[in-house]
């Protein structure tokens, strides 16, 4: 017991002694301070000011920076896999799936929820999603019309409340498609006729800025890299002009990492990448791809076995190209691949179910698969 206390006691003489220590310190800079003359008390305040404002300015940089970057990760990955998953400061918020059609209280349960530990609660029901953007205080998505198809882009408060349509007259060529982002106060979406167009996120202000059809589109820094109808890639400045071909190879479901666009090649349906002017083809992944998702210099894809009777999520680190399987599927044909923290969510069917889908997450490492319900 004595040496506890000892022990304790020890502490506490560490800690007044050093606490001692700092208060002379300031106590000589502030005699020091003191004694110099006016010119100099002057020099010293500017030379106080302009540290403190670099710390404030290196403070709001490194915020600044994370945002893009998560911005920038969030229009290579997810928005391509119908940005059915976005996070911000830790919360997901997803779209719950299930395609149980025998039993319609799944189906009714389909919507927008936050997901807090195991627990999802509800912020809007809707029958279909995509595009989810977490922005500040606020959701923002395209709404889908199952039975028409008829697209709107909405925005809703995290709590729930608070719901605006903010666009309600998207009819594209593809009836599943409904591309969105939001960068800054602006809103990026492929609207009327399949063309892209903006609008404030307040609802104002909107206008068309392509006029090309386009199937997917991604903001990289100023610029907007686009797939036309025809399948060839292009870029234009973030305000629709200087519009140029970046290649006319016949591609699908491209994204940007870093100096790379990887897309994938309709001719053999292999994962591919290139060079941002086009140029130095090469090989990614030698097998069918249709979906895939790069986040964090990781590749996950699909992988299909050969016997064409089961499939598997693998990832591959882009910098030593090292491939692990990360989980089995229980047989979805296709799926899409969304990244959210250490966490991959995907669509399977539902386990011992052989027609119905739901949404899955796992690990990144493979641990803890589990498929979400709603209680």
């Amino acid at each position: 017991m004595d040496k506890v206390k000892n022990f304790f006691q020890k502490i506490k003489n560490s800690i007044c002694s050093f606490g001692s220590k700092v208060k002379k310190l300031f106590s000589d800079l502030l005699t020091k301070i003191k004694g110099l003359d006016k010119k100099k008390k002057i020099i010293l305040l500017v030379v106080t000011i302009i540290v403190l404002a670099l710390i404030i300015l290196g403070i709001v940089l490194l915020v600044i920076s994370g945002q893009k970057k998560k911005s920038m990760e969030y229009a290579m990955g997810n928005l391509n896999n119908k940005g059915m998953v976005d996070s911000a400061g830790g919360t997901v918020y997803l779209d719950y799936y299930n395609t149980d059609i025998e039993n319609g209280e799944n189906v009714d349960k389909n919507g927008i929820y936050k997901l807090s530990g195991k627990k999802l609660k509800l912020i809007d029901k809707q029958a279909e999603v995509r595009s989810i953007n977490v922005v500040g205080k606020w959701i923002y998505y395209v709404s889908i019309d199952t039975s028409d198809y008829h697209k709107e882009i909405v925005k809703i408060n995290k709590n729930g409340k608070d719901r605006t349509v903010l666009v309600d007259d998207i009819e594209g060529i593809n009836p599943s498609g409904g591309e969105m982002f939001v960068k800054g106060k602006d809103i990026y979406f492929i609207g009327k006729n399949d063309k892209l167009e903006t609008i404030r996120t307040d609802g104002k202000k909107r206008k068309q800025i392509s006029n090309e059809e386009l199937i997917s589109f991604q903001i990289v820094d100023k610029n907007i890299y686009f797939l036309t109808v025809d399948y060839e890639l292009k870029k234009m400045s973030i305000n629709g002009e200087n519009v140029e071909e970046i290649t006319s190879v016949n591609m699908d479901s491209f994204q940007i990492e870093k100096d790379n666009i990887y897309y994938i090649d309709k001719a053999d349906e292999y994962l591919k990448k290139m060079d941002l002017n086009g140029e130095n083809i090469s090989n990614v992944i030698e097998n069918e791809v249709q979906y895939y998702n790069i986040t964090d210099g990781n590749l996950y894809y699909q992988k299909v076995s050969e016997d064409n009777e089961s499939s598997s999520i693998y990832k591959v680190n882009l910098k030593n190209n090292k491939e692990t399987k990360v989980v089995d599927l229980n047989g979805a044909a296709y799926t899409n691949i969304c990244v959210a923290g250490n966490w991959i969510y995907y669509v399977d069917k539902i386990e011992g179910n052989y027609y119905y889908y739901t949404i899955y997450r796992v690990k990144a490492n493979g641990d803890k698969k589990e498929m979400l319900t709603v209680d």
